[in-house]
């Protein structure tokens, strides 16, 4: 069996494509970060010391085996000084060098009853 034969293959079972969709994320997020490191001339220690965590877990996140919180992607990002944005499907992620710091403020989509705005679901 070619290559291309069997890699079409798996698009069709249907836990192969549910699986492969759950780790896009975490792939994109480990090529940033290891970009950004590296653009930086930095080893996965002194990353880690700037960020407050030790060298096992940027590892972990580098090989895209980390299930990192959100608060510890905003820390990897300060230290870094990227910002880090993904596309809604998962395929990619970009990292830019930041410039102005902006705070983040969901889509709104209206308000409640109540007067309260609900985020867009994305």
């Amino acid at each position: 069996m070619k290559l291309s034969e069997y890699q079409e293959k798996l698009q069709q079972n249907p836990e192969y494509v549910e699986a492969e969709k759950k780790l896009k994320i975490r792939f994109a997020l480990a090529n940033a970060v290891l970009r950004a490191r590296l653009e930086k001339g930095w080893s996965q220690g002194e990353l880690a010391d700037r960020v407050g965590t030790k060298q096992a877990n940027i590892s972990r996140i580098e090989a895209g085996q980390g299930n990192p919180t959100i608060d510890f992607i905003l820390r990897l990002c300060e230290a870094l000084e990227i910002d880090l944005q993904f596309n809604s499907q998962a395929e990619s992620a970009s990292v830019s060098p930041v410039k102005d710091r902006v705070e983040i403020k969901p889509r709104l989509r209206g308000k409640t009853s109540s007067g309260i705005f609900r985020p867009e679901r994305i």
